[in-house]
């Protein structure tokens, strides 16, 4: 099977917009279709810095995930693990080169497993975030990475439900953009990882926050539901975040699985050894090579 051929039940498309307030566009993003890996970046710094940041991060990790198609599961994830510190390192050189008191970038990275198609990798740092839409729902796969969000994940888990709501919502809370980590501006950087499944028809939104703080989960959720085809839905999602106002940049790229799901591979059993040793080492190691 050609990398070609291995992705293509997947349709993509992507955007990118400064939106209506500011100059620069600080956020990247890029479409790896061949290598089955969709990756959005929103930086911060001011100015070109951030924009600088975010494409640090998005050029890091495409060059280590580009041409891997062929890899395992568990050396994509690694490859990518290493990636994300290589690019922390990087900002952080630049950032202090320039002296610059703050440089950083978030990041959301969707890559689809290489040998069962019905499985994919998340990884994320920060707030900007990925969802899922499958059967008319809308869920949030990535939880933000913001004072605000694990204000609430604890309060939830307290039982403080009404709070927890209200310290969710982007409107009401001060704390909704104060991130609790993002890449470049700590020495070390922890990329959040989850295993998901990935169903025929699944619709995957991969998005910066200037998506979701100027539209509720429930206009998205319409969104999708009402438009047919993926590059409707992109259109429309972004013609909702430029009616709302759009004060911050914006980007997205929307994954569009297909009605049907090629068959799993068959590793021998000394690739899955290997493969699920590289799985779980990837979240414990930095190499500093």
């Amino acid at each position: 099977m050609n990398q070609t051929e291995q992705f293509n039940w997947i349709e993509a498309v992507s955007f990118s917009d400064p939106g209506l307030v500011r100059r620069e566009n600080e956020d990247s993003c890029t479409v790896l279709g061949e290598d089955g890996c969709y990756i959005v970046s929103d930086g911060m710094g001011g100015g070109s810095d951030g924009e600088i940041a975010s494409q640090i991060v998005v050029e890091t990790v495409s060059d280590a995930v580009e041409g891997s198609a062929p890899d395992s599961p568990g050396s994509r994830k690694y490859a990518v693990q290493q990636a994300v510190h290589r690019a922390n390192r990087t900002i952080r050189a630049y950032s202090q080169s320039h002296n610059y008191a703050q440089m950083g970038a978030t990041l959301v990275v969707l890559l689809l497993d290489t040998w069962y198609p019905g499985k994919a990798l998340l990884c994320h740092v920060g707030d900007s975030r990925i969802y899922r839409f499958r059967g008319g729902e809308l869920k949030q796969l990535t939880n933000d990475h913001t004072v605000g969000a694990e204000l609430a994940l604890s309060l939830s888990k307290k039982g403080g439900k009404q709070d927890a709501a209200l310290m969710m919502d982007h409107t009401n809370s001060p704390f909704s953009h104060v991130l609790t980590r993002s890449i470049g501006v700590s020495e070390n950087v922890l990329p959040e990882w989850d295993e998901i499944t990935v169903e025929p028809g699944d619709l995957f939104l991969l998005c910066s926050d200037g998506v979701t703080t100027m539209l509720k989960d429930e206009e998205i959720r319409q969104i999708f539901a009402e438009n047919a085809t993926t590059e409707e839905k992109r259109a429309v999602l972004s013609e909702r975040v430029l009616a709302a106002g759009a004060r911050d940049n914006f980007t997205m790229i929307l994954c569009q699985v297909g009605q049907s799901l090629p068959p799993a591979q068959d590793p021998t059993a000394d690739e899955l050894q290997e493969n699920n040793y590289l799985l779980k080492i990837a979240e414990e190691r930095i190499d500093h090579a």
